[in-house]
């Protein structure tokens, strides 16, 4: 097998080791992004962080505990890199983690849609820009709606790669109604749906662009692992 990337040893190594459970792209630069994210969450908790992938490439969940089990860790913590609680949350994070017999895991909720991440999006947006809230989009109605809720939170408004918006404007129609437009991606890292916005409406004076959040995402992430460890340590007294 190739070994997964992970980052160096540290004094965290008694603890659990982490592993960041992306959804998987092929876009040539989807997997750096996510190693970009793992290696700021190692830097964050120094806890050993690796990365998986659930498809489109070879550093697997399998590769993952595989490396985990090499550097001694007989227990893990997964945080599922997704925003919603769609398809890929509630069937194939589990299904995929229950194939693991040799390592002793929890799972963290995903990164969701609550304050932590509207204030990272908050951040972003340019002084008098309307921001867009771009998603991939759900066949679930209340994965969309969570999105719809953090996108009104935040001052603006969705649009769903797959789904358009709920009221059916286009980027087009929303930038006839707003001088300046500005688009956030709801994406951990590049996306191929996201390069072919980017194509067809090709940043101008009035259309900006932030990028993937990529390491921006470190610390819900370390959140979700101190919650989570929290917990375990409260169930255990």
């Amino acid at each position: 097998r190739r070994p997964g990337r992970m980052t160096p040893a540290s004094p965290g190594a008694g603890a659990p080791g982490v592993i960041l459970l992306a959804h998987g792209s092929r876009h040539r630069r989807a997997a750096a992004g996510i190693d970009q994210l793992a290696a700021a969450v190692h830097r964050h908790t120094g806890r050993h962080t690796v990365a998986a992938h659930l498809s489109f490439h070879d550093h697997t969940f399998d590769h993952a505990c595989h490396q985990l089990r090499s550097r001694g860790h007989t227990r893990a913590t997964v945080v599922p890199l997704l925003f919603t609680n769609a398809y890929h949350h509630t069937i194939d994070v589990p299904n995929t983690v229950a194939k693991e017999d040799q390592l002793d895991i929890t799972i963290t909720p995903g990164l969701g849609t609550g304050p932590a991440v509207a204030k990272l999006l908050r951040s972003q947006i340019p002084a008098g820009a309307h921001p867009v809230l771009y998603a991939v989009g759900s066949s679930r109605p209340e994965a969309n709606r969570s999105v719809e809720k953090l996108a009104h939170t935040i001052g603006g408004e969705p649009l769903f790669a797959t789904r358009g918006t709920p009221t059916g404007r286009t980027l087009d129609d929303i930038r006839t109604t707003h001088h300046r437009v500005h688009i956030l991606p709801l994406f951990v890292s590049h996306g191929l749906l996201l390069d072919q916005l980017r194509t067809h409406h090709p940043p101008t004076e009035h259309l900006s662009y932030s990028p993937p959040l990529m390491g921006k995402l470190a610390t819900i992430v370390k959140r979700r692992l101190q919650c989570s460890s929290s917990s375990q340590a409260h169930s255990h007294n």
